[in-house]
């Protein structure tokens, strides 16, 4: 086999230099670089030119010690210091970061990530890269080791003809990868762009041109300095620098990467084949960019972990965090290249270990990780310094179905066997049968129906019955415009026929939802100001009115089948998430700013449209009734999202575990009075809170 490699040139590792800077720096605000995110691409197309390079070195002599030399060096390359980043950067979230719902996903990316695959985890289930919540999960950076790995599985069987002489076949092989990739890519923009960002389908083309650069550079060779290198690597940086500021987050990878990345490949053939260029080369070659390139995997590894730690914390934007994010990335990243990255490249490459030696280790290495990570997350309660986590019973909403009583009596919640959607079952385990069969009450809702867990759990719990919880994000029946109207029409249509299939007379249908515009959310404020334009402007009411009219015939369909239908009137909502303020190391957080108080008179007039449609949904279906928790969850003149007793909320507008129990005995009283009402034959007179209880309906 002929030798190939080439020697360490120092101007790329400032291209890396470049591309790690570029990450980081959109990672701490993207308005100072709009198209940093690209530096990743443009670490795509390095990898594939310096892996290429790196192979193979004198005295191969045939197929079985290439490939053991080759994955020895990317396993010693990648593994030890991917993992010791992934165990400290899971214990670190374990112990600060709150334990919630949407942030379960920064389990199953981590443990993805062990075996190289955390980019598929993330296309199928965390979504949009450049999504807030991605910012939020330790993990989501690890989808672009996902990517060079399975690359580096395909590399040496695509490289071999090149190694064995059949240096066009190679070519052709990269080239055609490189076509289909662009196609995946081009099709994944307009269909998945989720799958399209993360998957190696829409990426392998990124590498495969770095690949193809080293080849074309290998057949052109060493030539002397010209004045038109000069200009085309002037070309080049400038088409980089134009990508770094001004891509668009929503094409990438295609097309926004395709010109970065072509010219990435131009600059390392330029770098390769000439040793005379000059203007750029100094840029590239100051000791400070050589250096920040040399340790720029540890920096890209450790960079994106601290920084998610800031944002769950102190907060992220300012100067002084910023700083001081960024020393701490600069100072773990050296640690890690010096400590952790370096030692076991170095016993490789001088012959101290043999690859057939480090494989193992690496195949040991992985098979004692992945335990080792999963068995991390469930010391959340023991070891967390989160409130929130500790106390989980006040603050979730779903505690009620993992606790047993001293007499052994339980609520189990299952998966239900709805075709289609996700449903959970609750019914009790261990506790002596009821008598006769008891009304089942359904919850059909958004995330807030989920809120309710704790609340359907009880109801189960002390009479027998049984409970179905149907939830969706965003699909609410009734007051609620879902941003996805088609996805929350078929979430609607086949609970509704599930519930139907279930249904008998006197059963309770609660449908719950957030019918008022958001304060907040978990990471963004967006204010009264903005809540009262989307409630109260003209385009609403139009839009209730249709909304009112599209629904009645589903509510009269229900009720007509002997049901006892309820809708709950707008809970409180706040400008600050309630979780994400509970500890004192996050108190100081910019998210935590608008406070956890709000007056009741903007709630009351943010929810006076919704009550509106309900008294108009009210006169046209006789039967239908209104649940009002607003004067338990809020009875003075301001509303908080705390009391004496523990949250009532766990964000800024979901319920806690806490104010399920506090809203449990008055929603009893509301359904004995339904009870009451039914046998009496009354209509739809509402008595929402008991006697006395002023009626937001009526």
């Amino acid at each position: 086999m002929q030798r190939g490699s080439i020697p360490h040139l120092a101007p790329i590792d400032g291209l890396r230099a470049v591309a790690v800077l570029s990450v980081m720096i959109y990672h701490l605000d993207a308005g100072l670089l709009p198209g940093g995110f690209l530096g990743v691409d443009i670490f795509f197309v390095i990898s594939g030119f310096v892996v290429s390079g790196a192979l193979p070195p004198a005295g191969i002599s045939g197929l079985r010690q290439l490939l053991g030399l080759f994955y020895a060096r990317r396993a010693t390359r990648i593994l030890p210091a991917l993992y010791v980043c992934l165990l400290l950067s899971t214990l670190l979230a374990v112990i600060i970061i709150p334990h919630s719902w949407q942030n379960d996903i920064a389990e199953r990316s981590g443990l993805a990530a062990v075996l190289g695959y955390s980019n598929f985890v993330l296309a199928h289930e965390a979504g949009n890269y450049f999504a807030l919540q991605s910012e939020y999960n330790v993990f989501t950076h690890t989808w672009s080791l996902g990517v060079e790995e399975q690359f580096y599985a395909l590399f040496p069987w695509l490289f071999l003809p090149w190694l064995t002489g059949s240096r066009g076949r190679s070519a052709a092989l990269f080239l055609a990868g490189l076509v289909l990739s662009l196609g995946c890519a081009y099709f994944a923009a307009g269909t998945d762009k989720a799958a399209g960002f993360y998957l190696i389908y829409s990426r392998f083309w990124e590498l495969a041109l770095g690949v193809l650069a080293f080849q074309v550079s290998s057949r052109t060779g060493a030539c002397a300095a010209a004045p038109w290198r000069a200009l085309a690597s002037a070309v080049c940086a400038a088409i980089v620098g134009f990508g770094l500021a001004q891509a668009a987050p929503d094409r990438t990878p295609y097309p926004a990467s395709l010109l970065p990345c072509g010219a990435t490949a131009a600059l390392l053939v330029l770098i390769r084949t000439d040793n005379e260029w000059r203007g750029l080369r100094r840029v590239l070659t100051l000791p400070p960019m050589i250096y920040l390139g040399r340790i720029s995997y540890s920096l890209y590894l450790w960079h994106w972990p601290i920084f998610v730690l800031f944002r769950w914390t102190t907060g992220l934007p300012g100067v002084v965090p910023a700083c001081a994010a960024s020393l701490m990335t600069l100072a773990a990243g050296s640690a890690s290249y010096r400590f952790v990255e370096l030692p076991p490249r170095r016993a490789l490459a001088r012959g101290r270990i043999a690859p057939r030696t480090a494989l193992m280790a690496a195949a040991i290495l992985v098979a004692i990780m992945y335990p080792v990570e999963q068995s991390i997350w469930p010391l959340r309660a023991a070891i967390s310094l989160s409130t929130v986590t500790r106390h989980a019973a006040d603050w979730y909403p779903d505690t009620t179905v993992k606790t047993v009583s001293s007499a052994g009596c339980r609520v189990r919640a299952v998966q239900a066997e709805a075709v289609g959607i996700a449903a959970l079952e609750l019914h009790r385990s261990g506790c002596p049968a009821p008598a006769a069969r008891l009304p089942t009450m359904f919850i059909l809702g958004d995330s807030h129906a989920f809120g309710y867990t704790d609340l359907l759990a009880e109801y189960v719990r002390t009479t027998g019955a049984a409970g179905m919880l149907y939830a969706h994000g965003g699909c609410a029946i009734l007051g609620q415009k879902p941003n996805d109207a088609p996805m929350c029409d078929r979430f609607i249509g086949l609970a509704i026929g599930d519930l139907e299939r279930r249904l008998r007379p006197g059963d309770v249908v609660f449908l719950p939802g957030l019918r008022i515009a958001r304060l907040a959310d978990w990471f963004a404020v967006y204010g009264e100001p903005h809540a009262r334009a989307v409630m109260l402007g003209a385009a609403q009411a139009q839009w209730r009115a249709a909304d009112l009219a599209a629904t009645v015939p589903l509510l009269r369909r229900i009720v007509a089948r002997g049901a006892k239908v309820v809708l709950e009137a707008p809970k409180p909502v706040f400008a600050a998430p309630n979780f994400r303020c509970a500890d004192w190391f996050t108190k100081s957080n910019p998210i935590c700013a608008g406070g956890l108080t709000v007056p009741r008179a903007t709630i009351e007039a943010l929810r006076a449209p919704v009550l509106d449609e309900f008294r108009a949904a009210v006169d046209a279906v006789p039967g239908l009734r209104v649940w009002d928790p607003l004067p338990i969850l809020c009875p003075g003149a301001v509303c908080a999202a705390n009391d004496a007793g523990g949250p009532l909320f766990f964000d800024a507008d979901h319920l806690s575990g806490y104010g399920n129990r506090k809203l449990v005995p008055v929603f009893e009283a509301f359904l004995s009075g339904l009870a009451r009402d039914r046998k009496e034959g009354q209509g739809s007179a509402l008595d929402p809170l008991g006697p006395g209880a002023p009626d937001p309906i009526h």
